[in-house]
C-alpha cells in the first residue's frame, strides 16, 4: 500500500534511490516521461522565446498544433505568454527552461 502524501508511492522512490536520484529530482532527459516526446520539443524550442507562428516553423508542424501545445504547457504553468503588439511571445517559466534542460527538482 502507497503513503497518500506520495503521490507515486514507496516503489517509486525505491527505484529512484536504486538510480541514485534523490526524491522528487528528474535525470537528464525524463523530461519525456513527464510531458511527452512532442511537448518535451516544444520545451525545448521555447528555450529562445518565440510566438506560436515562429515555434511551428521551428518544429516544423502547424500552426493550429503548435498553439495547442503551447496552450497544454501553458495550463501546466510551464510557459508564459507576453503581448508584444498584435502578437504573443511564449516564453518559458523557470520550472519549464529547468525541464527543458533536463535539472527540474
Amino acid at each position: 500500500m502507497s503513503d497518500p502524501a506520495q503521490p507515486y508511492g514507496r516503489d517509486d522512490d525505491l527505484a529512484r534511490r536504486q538510480r541514485g536520484g534523490r526524491p522528487g529530482s528528474v535525470p537528464a532527459g525524463a523530461v519525456l516521461l513527464r510531458v511527452g516526446r512532442t511537448r518535451a520539443r516544444v520545451l525545448t524550442a521555447l528555450l529562445a522565446p518565440a510566438t506560436t507562428g515562429e515555434l511551428a516553423r521551428r518544429l516544423p508542424t502547424s500552426l493550429a498544433t503548435a498553439g495547442q501545445h503551447v496552450h497544454a504547457l501553458r495550463y501546466a504553468a510551464l510557459v508564459l505568454g507576453r503581448r508584444e503588439g498584435n502578437q504573443v511571445l511564449h516564453i518559458l517559466t523557470p520550472l519549464g527552461a529547468a525541464l527543458a534542460h533536463g535539472t527540474a527538482v
